[in-house]
């Protein structure tokens, strides 16, 4: 709440003057190091700065400091700095205690530790490892801290600042983090979400007596906050109560010291993002921004300030009165030898496999040999690209999945190129383009600028194209406008208008397409006894797809082909399980007779999966569960074996990084990774059947259910 900012930038730590006007002034920077300093965070009285350093494969724990408490970190006369000995040497996420005497951190297993910052003794105060976000009671006797307990879902759970037993606070099945204490020491506050985009803002009262409070009388005890926090944990979950619940996901919320006032993301029916905030009775609701803003990183001062991060990761603030984000500007000079750079990103990858590679014996791979063979080649790329693929050998050591870097990326200013819909005879010699076929419901495809087989495209705009001139060179940055085509049909000219259509629309009609010519396949040679449904991704909306397939082609059918084959993967395996291995438990039976069996909408006709060697990720873990439960025979191939939970994390410079941490295995204990899901019935897909456009394992699938469904 002081002028003062502290800022990262280009692995950097800099300090600036938050003044009136639109920027931050003054700014300084406080390291020049080969390191990555990040995650500062104030003391108490603003006359020190705790922050990290990733370097060498370490990442240190930095304490500057303290500063002239009238001129602060800008007076040009930068604080001593000093490395405080951490566990394992990896600190991060430092926090201050309200008190100032004491830091916490999370190790090299994302223990949770604290350190008492005159003595530097440092202590472990959780065994617990893994954790994510870390909070102080305003007393400094206690932290909270949530960490995943049930898959990816976390809970908030307390301990005591000297150590001892944790205790669940939220025991809720949702995905609940980022605890935060308010001054007045009577509640606890957290995020909560589903896995359906649900997410609420939530706060717990730590005594019987405060939440048998009415609101005014709440009002009045969070103007005295209490010397000591007592916490009363008989029923403490029980005490909860939802502030707002918007659609978002795993998104952290900024707010007041004093928890009157929050502000966090929400999203609106077009996929858009902005910032909105709340009172701490759940009053306020409001919208504060309007440009689909993506915010992050948010805080809010005493006055209510809302300073958060924006689209481009640009620094913003807004009144939490509504008044319009002003963009804060500011500037600094800096510089770094290539070199130097590049070997920091290096032991930052190094290091981040080291310490969260899901198999800690890193799949066999001796890690300190792996650094020594290419930490060298690396630091001595020039070129993000040529240090990428060096990245990418090393990774090949530890012969995974899920594993990648990439980027930084830049924009490209290219015009996209416009696609009618069209597959090119490319046995044609000339003259012009020959149609093979049409995409349905393409620009080509449309009533009235239909293409036909063997129709003869001879222009497009007045430009001539044939084998020696490919018809997207005139189609480049068409996209949206109006084109013109010569065409020549059975001997004569037609002239035709149309609309090119981007690359991934067409891509999703030529899906649709095959989707439909396999329930053709399947009608015919099943006598239409039998459905079809494909799922194409294990998200959300390919849930919702699914659900809605499973019944409209699942109605009047006697049985059902469910083809994940090409499915990329994501995280929804367990909602398509449910809906088919769900047993029937209860009829009810209306007056006029007609029957309803419970659970509703669950299948339990006859069932064949189709699987290929292009299953990856969520969708071998679907097909593992689904002979784990025993719910039909599966046809195909061999799943790919890409089976590791993986997170995204970027590096100083904006390269992207790859972090697997969760292995999936059998009941029986089988690595899921390189590996896959083995086929009841094994049919290949060979290169002669994918040019005659003959589908062997669909024909296989669909015989295999009919048996089924016939008895045999």
């Amino acid at each position: 709440d002081s002028c003062q900012a502290a800022l990262t930038a280009e692995g950097e730590l800099f300090c600036g003057l938050l003044g009136p006007s639109s920027g931050i002034t003054g700014v300084e920077r406080l390291t020049d190091t080969p390191g990555r300093e990040g995650s500062p965070a104030w003391s108490p009285d603003g006359t020190m700065l705790a922050f990290t350093r990733e370097h060498d494969g370490r990442s240190d724990l930095v304490l500057m400091g303290p500063a002239d408490p009238d001129t602060g970190f800008v007076s040009g006369a930068h604080p001593a700095e000093s490395v405080l000995p951490v566990e394992g040497g990896v600190a991060e996420n430092p926090c201050w205690s309200p008190d100032g005497r004491y830091i916490a951190y999370l190790d090299r297993e994302s223990r949770l530790r604290v350190m008492e910052v005159a003595t530097r003794r440092d202590r472990e105060i959780c065994p617990v490892p893994g954790l994510l976000h870390v909070s102080w009671s305003p007393d400094s006797r206690w932290l909270a801290f949530s960490v995943t307990d049930l898959a990816h879902r976390e809970d908030v759970f307390v301990v005591s600042a000297s150590g001892g037993r944790h205790s669940n606070v939220s025991r809720h099945p949702n995905d609940d983090f980022q605890p935060f204490w308010p001054s007045d020491g009577r509640r606890l506050v957290f995020a909560s979400r589903t896995d359906e985009g649900e997410w609420s803002l939530r706060q717990v009262w730590l005594t019987r007596e405060d939440f048998g409070a009415s609101r005014d009388e709440r009002e009045e005890l969070l103007d005295e906050p209490v010397a000591e926090v007592e916490i009363d944990f008989d029923d403490l979950a029980r005490r909860t109560e939802t502030l707002c619940t918007v659609e978002g996901y795993y998104d952290f919320y900024g707010a007041s010291r004093d928890g009157r006032t929050f502000a966090f993301r929400a999203y609106d029916k077009n996929g858009g993002s902005d910032l909105w905030k709340v009172e701490w009775d759940g009053s306020g609701l409001e919208r504060l921004t309007f440009a689909s803003e993506e915010p992050s990183d948010i805080s809010i001062t005493s006055e209510g300030t809302v300073f958060y991060l924006g689209m481009g990761d640009v620094l913003r603030s807004v009144g939490s009165d509504g008044a319009s984000p002003r963009v804060l500007t500011w500037r600094a000079m800096t510089d770094w030898v290539v070199t130097e750079r590049q070997a920091q990103k290096f032991d930052e990858c190094w290091r981040l496999l080291r310490d969260n590679f899901y198999d800690p014996g890193m799949h066999g791979a001796d890690w300190d040999s792996v650094r020594v063979r290419y930490r060298d080649r690396a630091s001595r790329c020039f070129l993000n690209e040529d240090f990428n693929e060096v990245v990418r050998r090393m990774l090949g050591e530890l012969d995974a999945s899920h594993l990648g870097i990439y980027g930084p990326w830049s924009w490209s200013r290219g015009a996209p190129t416009g696609e009618i819909g069209i597959i090119v005879d490319h046995s044609w010699g000339g003259p012009g383009v020959r149609v093979d076929s049409v995409i349905p419901w393409s620009p080509a495809g449309m009533p009235r600028s239909r293409l036909f087989p063997g129709d003869l495209v001879l222009s497009v705009d007045g430009v001539e194209v044939g084998p020696h001139r490919d018809i997207y060179e005139p189609l480049a940055g068409k996209v949206g406008e109006e084109v013109a085509l010569e065409v020549r049909r059975n001997g004569a000219l037609v002239s035709l208008t149309m609309e090119p259509i981007p690359d991934w629309e067409l891509s999703d009609l030529a899906y649709d397409e095959w989707v439909a010519r396999n329930r053709r396949i399947v009608s015919l040679l099943t006598g239409d006894r039998i459905g079809y449904l494909h799922i194409s991704s294990m998200d959300q909306s390919s849930v919702e797809t699914f659900l809605g397939d499973l019944f409209a082609e699942g109605m009047d059918r006697d049985g059902m082909i469910i083809d994940v084959r090409g499915n990329g993967g994501g995280s929804t395996h367990d909602q398509i399980l449910r809906e088919l291995s769900r047993p029937e438990y209860l009829v009810s039976r209306y007056r006029g007779g007609r029957l309803t069996a419970e659970p509703l909408g669950a299948w339990q006709k006859p069932v064949v999966l189709l699987i290929n060697e292009r299953c990856y990720s969520d969708a071998e873990i679907f097909p593992a569960g689904w002979k784990a439960l025993g719910i039909g025979p599966i046809v195909g191939n061999t799943t790919f074996g890409a089976v590791i939970g993986t997170s995204d994390t970027e590096l100083l410079d904006g390269t992207g990084f790859r972090v697997p941490s969760e292995g999936w295995y059998t009941l029986d204990g089988v690595d899921l990774e390189n590996y896959g899901v083995q086929p009841d019935i094994r049919v290949l897909e060979m290169p002669a059947d994918y040019a005659a456009g003959a589908d062997r394992q669909l024909e296989e699938a669909a015989r295999v259910v009919m048996r089924l469904v016939e008895g045999g």
